[in-house]
């Protein structure tokens, strides 16, 4: 093999392992707010914030739920090159808390009286914690809801990488 060509070899394995390549964490979401009868719930104050472990990229993002009762936020990606996510991997094993991938979280608040309704099958209970209980749906994620004073502030977590995911929130 000639020198030319090795340089090459080299210059090509060294891209691979070290040009940050995209990974999506999030696919498109909307969420909708509506009241038990159906209708629509605009003003709804929404944040979404992701960050990523052994990968680049993170934010806050927020969005108002308008007079369709919607509101949506775009798909997400965080980049990360392959030595990146094999030391990664490899930290998390050497090191028992180190963490490793993408946290997605959505918020919102709801002025009282307004409350979210969890009812079942779509929503199943779990364990209850302080004040307030919490709540798994059909995809996996999980629904924090806490009373905030005269809000009620829900947090929900878990898996955002459904094809158009939409997420429908009763309240009552």
């Amino acid at each position: 093999m000639s020198r030319r060509t090795k340089i090459i070899l080299l210059v090509i394995a060294v891209a691979v392992v070290f040009v940050p390549f995209p990974n999506t964490i999030a696919r498109r979401t909307v969420i909708r707010f509506v009241k038990a009868s159906g209708a629509p719930v605009s003003g709804v104050r929404v944040y979404q914030s992701w960050e990523t472990f052994g990968l680049a990229g993170g934010g806050r993002d927020e969005s108002v739920s308008g007079t369709d009762g919607a509101v949506q936020f775009p798909s997400r990606v965080a980049y990360g090159t392959v030595a990146s996510r094999i030391l990664g991997r490899l930290f998390t094993v050497v090191a028992v808390h180190a963490s490793y991938g993408a946290q997605m979280r959505v918020e919102y608040y709801l002025e009282s009286p307004s409350r979210t309704v969890f009812t079942p099958p779509a929503f199943k209970p779990l364990e209850p914690f302080a004040t307030s209980g919490t709540y798994r749906d059909s995809t996996g994620r999980y629904y924090f809801p806490q009373a905030d004073g005269p809000q009620q502030r829900v947090s929900i977590t878990g898996d955002f990488l459904h094809d158009a995911d939409s997420i429908i929130i009763t309240i009552e």
